[in-house]
């Protein structure tokens, strides 16, 4: 149960990391406060925006399935490569 909710949690973080460097980066603008970066976060990185009336989804974001898929796949590694390969992993995500 941990797994996948932390999963998605990852892959919202990767997403609004690589989301940040982009030339019309929501972060490029001036006179920012929380409650709009907590609205950017909620409504386009989460997706948010795209609940109906009905609070079905509208659309689904695609940058977050990407994202996900590469988290699954990074545990997946861990998981079936043992310790060696996690350590590896680690090394590469978490930095020297």
């Amino acid at each position: 149960m941990a797994t996948t909710y932390y999963s998605v949690l990852i892959a919202w973080v990767i997403h609004a990391f690589f989301d940040s460097f982009g030339k019309d980066s929501f972060w490029n603008g001036e006179d920012l406060n929380g409650s709009e970066a907590s609205t950017y976060f909620f409504e386009e990185i989460t997706g948010t925006a795209t609940v109906g009336e009905d609070l079905k989804p509208t659309r689904l974001v695609w940058e977050n399935v990407g994202y996900s898929l590469i988290v699954w796949a990074g545990m997946f590694l861990c998981v079936a490569f043992g310790v060696k390969v996690t350590g590896q992993i680690t090394y590469i995500t978490v930095g020297a």
